[in-house]
């Protein structure tokens, strides 16, 4: 039986521990199968197969014996099912693969030789392969792999031309074909012209848009089976198109929601009711355990990975189990806070306490009520951006957000004030607002004059970690206890991943927002608005003697 085959079925039978995904994925190809549109070809998967385990390692211990390239299983199954499966007209089926995997899994070398086969075996004149990256000289480890393989292994070394830059591989180029591998990043001087006969992209999660891969497809239209392979370990923020729109669909196809038969997807993952520290799971996120990853170098990194937390765990959990986590060094999990997320109750005349977190003019602005009079504390919250921000973000999920009505587009170029000021006056009228902190900082904020002469009674709160400390660990005690419904605000789900700790030495804690990297608007808004409810629950509170005032009264 043949490795492809014998894959398969050591899945099914339960020999080999995958997750759910990939179990789904030999499901789907049995299926199809008895596909009439589609047939599979064993041998020009076995030959895709053979050519790669004839390339040699070009670094570490087998490269040194000189060893030539032997294929795990699960690789023998990527790399067949790509060039195994056929249209009835015999081009290639798919002309787009997802694979997620953990680091040290070898994806960049699969990458490598998938692209030579191309080249080598494929024969089309022109072919032209570019390996894209959010930066130029992260796709040029590419290229570089791809050069460096050929030079190692005799049968191609003569056949090909090697460009380099100093020690680095940037350019590998098959005179046969005149066709060409090389590294096209988003900030290449130029990304015109291209004609793309494949396309590989390391590391998706990092992108923040889909900006290049529709610089490479738009240029495929020439070609009679174009293809583009997409791999990546997880990342930080799942509100990066990878997670949001690649890993989505590719599940929603894996589980027959959705179809297209040009796709393929692999996700390597532990399962959700998987524990990260059962070391009999990692094998799931780890398919080449034993091989190019060994179980003592998981072990030891899992050790301090669990006596450092923080940063540590979370890399660990991300690079070397592929699991999605969220900022660097994580404050409230994603799973905890989606805990948190119902539906929203009726909050007519409802008691509630208002957080202000104005940014620059050109930043995004937050605003949200916290209505505890619940089971769980209710807490809606409004976001805008200027007009010109967004159009230069360069981040799709801003446009999701603004089409799904959850983010305020502000016309021009600057965040307005009296826009935001006006929007707010609006919002608060069907509730019982009682006080709303902002950061005295922003006091000169034309929002805050505007809010003021409205009626609306408005507090500065200290932004010392002093000050904010018990109102943050509030917070972190709600979402713990489940008593906080956010309403499942993708902004604010987003927002809670990017948030770093900043901590004293007395335990104090705040939001360091100079650490977190991305915008944390709503949270700190958040914070000022618990302020609100406690200091309004405190019977010493001067809002207990000095009453309420009236919007416009």
């Amino acid at each position: 039986m043949h490795r492809f085959d014998q894959y398969i079925y050591d899945v099914q039978a339960g020999n080999i521990l995958t997750g759910r995904f990939i179990k789904l994925a030999i499901a789907r190809h049995i299926k199809d199968l008895e596909n009439p549109e589609f047939y599979f070809d064993a041998e020009e998967a076995q030959r895709a197969i053979n050519f790669c385990e004839v390339c040699r390692h070009w670094k570490g211990a087998k490269a040194k014996n000189k060893e030539r390239i032997v294929l795990e299983a699960w690789q023998c199954f990527y790399i067949g099912s790509i060039f195994g499966w056929r249209r009835i007209d015999g081009t290639k089926r798919y002309r787009r693969t997802y694979m997620q995997v953990a680091r040290k899994n070898a994806k960049t070398t699969m990458l490598a030789l998938i692209t030579l086969y191309h080249l080598v075996m494929e024969g089309e004149d022109g072919s032209q392969v570019y390996c894209g990256a959010t930066k130029e000289a992260q796709a040029q480890i590419l290229v570089n792999d791809t050069g460096q393989i050929v030079n190692k292994t005799p049968e191609l070394r003569k056949r090909f031309k090697i460009f380099k830059i100093k020690s680095t591989i940037n350019q590998v180029y098959y005179p046969k074909t005149e066709s060409f591998v090389t590294a096209l990043g988003r900030d290449s001087k130029t990304q015109d012209g291209t004609d793309p006969s494949m396309g590989n992209i390391d590391e998706l999660h990092e992108h923040k848009t889909f900006e290049l891969l529709d610089v490479i497809v738009s240029g495929m239209g020439s070609r009679v089976e174009p293809l583009l392979n997409l791999i990546t370990t997880s990342g930080f923020n799942k509100e990066n198109p990878c997670y949001t729109v690649t890993r989505k669909t590719g599940i929603e196809i894996l589980e027959g929601v959705k179809k297209d038969d040009t796709f393929l997807i692999l996700i390597y993952e532990m399962d959700e009711k998987d524990k990260w520290d059962d070391e009999q799971m990692w094998i799931k996120s780890n398919p080449n355990l034993g091989a190019s990853v060994q179980r003592t170098f998981l072990k030891e990194e899992f050790q301090t990975a669990k006596n450092e937390g923080g940063r540590t765990e979370v890399n660990f959990k991300t690079k070397l189990l592929n699991m999605w986590v969220d900022a660097p060094e994580v404050w409230i999990q994603d799973y905890r806070w989606m805990k948190n997320s119902e539906s929203e109750p009726d909050l007519k005349g409802a008691i509630c306490y208002g957080g202000i977190d104005l940014g620059k003019t050109l930043d995004l602005n937050a605003f949200v009520l916290l209505f505890p009079g619940f089971d769980k504390m209710v807490l809606k919250a409004w976001f805008w951006i200027p007009e010109e921000t967004l159009k230069n973000a360069n981040n799709d999920s801003y446009n999701q957000w603004v089409k799904a009505g959850y983010l305020r587009v502000i016309p021009g170029s600057i965040a307005r004030g009296s826009v935001i000021a006006k929007d707010i006056l609006e919002i608060v009228q069907p509730y019982k607002l009682e006080s709303t902190a902002y950061d005295p900082f922003i006091a000169t904020h034309e929002c805050i004059p505007i809010l003021d002469d409205a009626g609306l009674i408005l507090s500065p709160l200290g932004q010392r970690i002093v000050d904010l400390s018990p109102h943050t660990k509030k917070l972190e005690s709600l979402v713990y206890d489940k008593k906080l419904n956010h309403l499942k605000n993708p902004i604010m789900r987003w927002m809670m991943g990017n948030v770093v700790i900043q901590v004293d030495q007395n335990g104090n804690i705040k939001i360091d927002k100079k650490k977190s990297g991305n915008k944390i608007d709503g949270i700190a808004s958040t914070v000022n608005a618990i302020a609100q409810w406690t200091d309004f629950e405190d019977d010493s509170s001067i809002y207990k003697t000095r009453g309420i005032r009236v919007i416009g009264g």
